[in-house]
């Protein structure tokens, strides 16, 4: 199973702003939510189990500023490096992609979704 970061306005649902592929649910666990969990980042520790959850991965407001700082420290860990773990083909371009898309969101009080 694959999950894509989604960004919408609510007024126009159909029109996605950001629909950009995050990877695979192992992808996601190595990647992401393990490191989530190694650098204290609950929602990036969390994104399977809420995207999975009936109600769903949706950020926005208060949520997505929280999102946007776990980033930075996400990128971060991920641009000083760890060399016990290759990074996929253009892992941290994806990770700025995203990061772009979450700024556009605030700034423009849009909804983020994972599913």
């Amino acid at each position: 199973m694959g999950y894509h970061i989604l960004i919408s306005n609510d007024s126009s649902p159909d029109n996605l702003l950001l629909d950009h592929f995050l990877g695979s649910a192992t992808i996601i666990d190595f990647y992401w939510e393990s490191i989530g969990h190694q650098l204290n980042l609950p929602i990036i520790a969390s994104i399977t189990e809420k995207a999975d959850s009936e109600e769903g991965f949706v950020l926005s407001d208060d949520s997505l500023i929280l999102f946007k700082e776990e980033m930075k420290i996400f990128e971060r860990y991920w641009l000083n490096g760890d060399p016990n773990k290759g990074l996929p083909d253009d892992f941290l371009q994806n990770v700025r992609i995203i990061m772009d898309g979450i700024d556009n969101a605030i700034a423009n009080g849009l909804k983020l979704m994972i599913g």
